[in-house]
């Protein structure tokens, strides 16, 4: 039995996001900053603001970490934006061999971890492109290294959240089929 989980962006837990985890062909579950409360941000700004001063990437990871912890079979995990953040900070622990797969959706703060080696597959979907760094680097930089797969998409950071300015509803469809085609292939 493979276990699914969805690590959430800044937003956390969400109508939306339970929807998309509606969607997937096996279990899925929602690991969030805020313990499944729905926090009803207005805005993205607002969702940062609050994330970064009430959570902070550190207390998201080992809250993350906690959870997989608890999880005794294999787990593929599906992460956004922030989410997608922890999934990299972790995936070099010792827990991840049951980690089958990650699925990593415009992570910018992986540039920032370069040094980190995934002991799990590991698929990157990069943005079209990020204001704040190059895309290119960052595919220059991680490009042929073990575990990692890079996947270009051509949509912006957000393309997969309906709350996100960036939200793409074709982005969206595509990649929701294909995160269902690679959860039928574990």
């Amino acid at each position: 039995m493979i276990q699914h989980l969805i690590v959430a962006d800044i937003f956390g837990r969400t109508p939306a996001l339970d929807e998309l985890a509606n969607a997937m062909p096996v279990s899925t579950d929602t690991v969030d900053p805020y313990n499944g409360r729905f926090m009803g941000f207005d805005s993205e700004q607002q969702a940062y603001n609050y994330f970064c001063t009430e959570v902070g990437l550190e207390n998201y990871c080992s809250h993350l970490k906690r959870q997989l912890d608890a999880i005794e079979h294999p787990v593929v995990l599906t992460g956004f934006s922030v989410g997608a953040s922890a999934i990299w900070k972790l995936s070099e622990s010792t827990k991840s061999e049951r980690i089958k797969a990650a699925f990593c959706f415009y992570g910018s703060q992986v540039r920032h971890e370069l040094n980190i080696q995934p002991e799990c597959p590991i698929t990157l979907i990069l943005p079209e492109f990020e204001p704040h760094f190059s895309i290119q680097q960052l595919h220059d930089d991680l490009k042929g290294r073990r575990n990692i797969r890079l996947t270009e998409s051509h949509y912006l950071h957000g393309f997969m959240n309906q709350y996100s300015g960036n939200f793409s509803e074709e982005g969206y469809q595509q990649f929701l089929m294909w995160l269902i085609n690679r959860l039928k292939n574990i």
